[in-house]
């Protein structure tokens, strides 16, 4: 008895209290899935995140006049057994894709059992022209990150058929 406080007092028997503070904090951690984004730029960020993988942070910026993008990339499962990598597709506002490129990861935080996010960065040159949107996607196959692009970039299949509306989809 000498272990409890006022509180635990007051939550007894406010069961509904309770659950409104479960529902709450559950809410709070589905807003946390979205990227935090920095974009300095005019383009349009989009990031596709599944059940297993999310972009956590996103930054998209210019530098000697060219752009720079730099994010990190969280998984939710035990092992990853090969890193994956990051599949970047920039379309410009007439539709035509402007570049397509899969980006290495490199762990920034290992576990013992696998990783449990990674980073990727790369540089814009040049710089996506005025009214592109960008679209990034984890993409878990193994191989094409180091060539520079896999065959079945999955940012590509992500971005809207010519005349679909995706407005409000970006950041």
């Amino acid at each position: 008895m000498g272990n409890r406080t006022r509180n635990d007092d007051a939550m007894r028997g406010h069961p509904i209290r309770g659950a409104l503070l479960a529902a709450l904090f559950a809410a709070a951690g589905c807003a946390a899935s979205v990227p935090y984004l920095y974009n300095e730029t005019g383009i349009t960020v989009h990031a596709t995140a599944d059940d297993l993988h999310a972009f956590t942070y996103i930054r998209v910026y210019a530098d000697r006049g060219e752009g720079v993008l730099y994010g990190k990339v969280e998984h939710r499962h035990d092992r990853l057994a090969e890193a994956g990598h990051v599949d970047l597709a920039v379309v410009a506002a007439d539709g035509r894709t402007e570049r397509v490129e899969s980006l290495p990861l490199r762990a920034v935080s290992p576990k013992q059992h696998g990783w449990i996010g990674a980073a990727f960065r790369t540089r814009l040159c040049p710089g996506p022209s005025p009214g592109s949107r960008l679209f990034l996607a984890f993409h878990e196959a193994g191989g094409g990150a180091s060539s520079g692009d896999c065959e079945d970039n999955a940012a590509l299949q992500t971005v809207p058929a010519p005349g679909a509306n995706d407005a409000g989809k970006g950041r």
